[in-house]
């Protein structure tokens, strides 16, 4: 949420009582703020980037595989979509969906895209 995109704000009486959630366990099973169906994800990352992947908890139920080429790859269960798919993009070269493959495939139309706004063919 952007705040210099308010352009005004008026406080009001009006409240409301909280929902009886249990948050934590919601949030415990996804990426970031997208809650929907979680699933596994399989992700190999290159080992030029190994290292910050293995520094980080990225769900509670993430495990490491190292490879023996350096590669590791990160496997979790996780909701959050839309957000695990602009997270795998924004590692480019570094990261490859293995699963699922509606992400892998949703990552590849993306990226041809993303060539044909430069004008480049994807290679065949």
């Amino acid at each position: 949420l952007e705040i210099g995109r308010f352009r005004s704000v008026q406080v009001l009486d009006t409240t409301f009582d909280l929902p009886d959630v249990d948050l934590d366990g919601i949030l415990s099973s996804t990426f970031s703020i997208f809650i929907d169906q979680p699933r596994t994800y399989r992700i190999r990352f290159s080992a030029q980037v190994a290292r910050h992947i293995r520094e980080r908890q990225w769900t509670p139920s993430q495990e490491l595989t190292e490879e023996p080429t350096g590669t590791l790859i990160l496997e979790m269960q996780s909701a959050g979509y839309p957000d695990i798919k602009h997270w795998v993009l924004n590692w480019g070269a570094d990261a490859e969906v293995l699963e699922p493959v509606e992400l892998r495939e949703d990552i590849i139309r993306t990226l041809q895209q993303a060539l044909a706004g430069y004008g480049v063919s994807p290679c065949p």
